[in-house]
């Protein structure tokens, strides 16, 4: 049986909902920050981004991986041997690992010069991966109706982790030697190499859970919009391992959270069309740090489809952008 540990667990539960209306309210307190576009591509989504030997690498939709080899100045499709060109997330280790939508899984041995294709004993149609982690030489794979599958061999070999609950998977985090799933039934935790899920607890399996990550010994879920809600939409709660639900005050918008990510004392998150915030405690209170970004394209606000620290510097994707900043510049603020 898989344990928590005695300490909070903070759920940012932000309530997905696709409706356009004015977000003016959260835009007049955006901080102005010196944000650099490193990338415009119209037409596409940034998806994730890496770093691996002086390079980055970027996922994208429609467009395969991109690699840049002078910190963003320019930027080259490299895709040879992929079938599909819409790539949603990558991963490293000593190699690369990029999943698309259909279901395919690639592997690069040589920086992106090439690529080949991982089977993992399921039929291409229209599907998606849509996220993967990788520890400790174990490489997980989210699907959306397949749930989990992980290989311990660079994806020669692959098992699925069969679980009636653990079907739609959107997100996974892995921590030390415990992996977390967020799904469209809540978040569900096991260990490495371990087929047996949980899930965290009873009052969190009617949340669809999008993005996760780990700050400190806190774990925050970014959720979105689910017909089975019961949650109160636009409130922000801190669960704890006593079985307490309380409420978060904070400057968060009353919509979903599709990214997140953490840095030493630094936790972000990012909402599809309502911008980007920075909090330093723990996520008690948050600032809107939109200020800056050129988000023309993303229709009534800034879609964030990614949040990366590489280098001290802070990553931004949204539609057909990345925008970098220097953590010095938010500490200045």
């Amino acid at each position: 049986m898989i344990r928590i540990q005695r300490n909070s667990l903070y759920i940012l539960i932000l309530y997905a909902v696709f409706v356009l209306i004015s977000c003016e309210d959260n835009h007049h307190n955006e901080t102005k920050f010196e944000w650099k576009e490193i990338l415009n591509m119209p037409g596409t989504h940034i998806r994730s981004i890496i770093a691996k030997d002086s390079l980055l690498f970027a996922s994208t939709l429609f467009h395969g991986v991109i690699v840049s080899s002078n910190s963003g100045k320019t930027w080259n499709e490299v895709n040879n041997g992929m079938a599909n060109d819409r790539i949603l997330c990558l991963v490293k280790d000593a190699d690369i690992y990029a999943a698309s939508r259909e279901l395919y899984v690639y592997r690069s041995t040589n920086n992106g010069s090439t690529w080949n294709e991982l089977n993992l004993g399921l039929p291409h149609y229209y599907g998606n991966l849509t996220s993967m982690a990788i520890r400790d030489s174990t490489l997980f794979v989210g699907a959306y109706e397949h749930g989990v599958i992980y290989s311990t061999d660079k994806g020669a070999n692959w098992k699925k982790i069969n679980n009636p609950a653990l079907t739609y998977v959107n997100s996974l985090y892995v921590s030390e030697s415990t992996v977390y799933a967020g799904t469209y039934d809540g978040l569900f935790i096991c260990t490495i190499n371990d087929s047996v899920w949980l899930p965290m607890h009873s009052a969190l399996s009617e949340l669809n859970v999008v993005t996760i990550e780990r700050s400190g010994m806190d774990l925050f879920l970014g959720t979105a919009w689910s017909s089975r809600d019961s949650i109160i939409p636009g409130t922000n709660y801190m669960y704890t391992s006593y079985g307490e639900l309380l409420g978060l005050n904070n400057e968060l918008p009353n919509y979903g959270a599709y990214a997140s990510c953490s840095y030493s004392e630094n936790l972000f998150a990012g909402f599809y069309g309502d911008g980007l915030y920075w909090s330093t405690d723990g996520g008690n209170n948050w600032i809107n740090i939109s200020g800056g970004i050129n988000y023309t394209d993303d229709l009534s606000g800034l879609y964030v489809t990614f949040i990366s620290v590489i280098d001290s510097t802070l990553f931004v994707g949204s539609v057909g952008r990345i925008h970098t900043l220097p953590l010095s510049k938010l500490k200045e603020k």
